[in-house]
């Protein structure tokens, strides 16, 4: 994977984002929200455009506290908050592509 230096999604700091295999979305190394953490190709349009629900700062940061790599996906069917943050099964949480 090639990395790159991106603003992260959740805190706006400089992170380095790296993209996922067949359209996965982006995985991101950010200092300042603790860790690693990957972002859905929907997720990432609308963090994009400034829709990220503060909740999920939150939930990320949790879980990278606790040793996983949380991913961040949007449902668009979803009422109230359609972002959800999730743990990756520990077989797809590898450390290849960011820092």
């Amino acid at each position: 994977m090639i990395t790159q230096i991106a603003p992260c999604p959740l805190c706006q700091t400089p992170a380095a984002r790296a993209t996922l295999p067949h359209g996965g979305g982006y995985l991101y190394f950010c200092p300042d929200c603790g860790g690693r953490f990957e972002l859905g190709m929907i997720a990432q349009v609308r963090a994009d455009r400034g829709e990220m629900h503060p909740d999920v700062v939150t939930s990320v940061r949790r879980l990278i506290a606790d040793g996983k790599r949380p991913r961040v996906e949007f449902d668009v069917a979803a009422a109230n908050n359609p972002f959800s943050v999730s743990p990756l099964p520990s077989s797809e949480d590898s450390t290849a592509g960011c820092p």
